[in-house]
């Protein structure tokens, strides 16, 4: 038998109720009970609202992806954030949207790879899919590719 402990909160002190949106997720998914859902981390960083395309950064080559959309045409109308919005609404919880403001978003909805290696040269990893798409580190220096042009995959954009 483990012993037990208990503790007594004397009455008259002062507590705090504690935010149910503290038990928040991030994308969380039908059926998880959560008060809070964000949309964040490094896939939209550098989210294109208006074309509904995220570039994935380091974690996956640095590439940017669109997002399925019913139709395209119609956006930024119907986009993945429009529908995570709705989504997180029906469930009644608070959605949490993260705003780029790193002063890039993706160019256009076309799979675009921030180190080419038709541009850059022979990467230490490319995606097992897109042989062009690398890691941006050199194969035969190993250091982190310098000076690439942002222009590959991006365009400004202002906060």
């Amino acid at each position: 038998v483990s012993a037990a402990t208990a503790s007594v909160q004397p009455l008259g002190i002062a507590r705090r109720i504690v935010s149910p949106f503290l038990f928040g997720v991030n994308f969380g998914v039908a059926g998880t009970p959560f008060t809070a859902n964000r949309w964040g981390g490094n896939a939209v960083t550098r989210y294109a609202w208006d074309l509904d395309v995220q570039n994935r950064a380091s974690d996956w080559y640095f590439e940017n992806r669109a997002n399925e959309v019913k139709n395209a045409s119609a956006l930024p109308f119907g986009s993945s954030s429009d529908a995570f919005i709705e989504y997180t609404l029906r469930a009644g919880a608070l959605p949490i949207i993260t705003l780029p403001t790193i002063g890039f978003a993706p160019l256009d909805r076309q799979t675009r790879c921030g180190f080419s290696v038709r541009k850059y040269g022979a990467q230490k990893q490319t995606d097992p899919n897109d042989a062009d798409c690398g890691n941006g580190i050199a194969n035969k220096s190993s250091a982190a590719i310098r000076n690439n042009d942002p222009a590959d995959t991006s365009r400004r954009v202002g906060p």
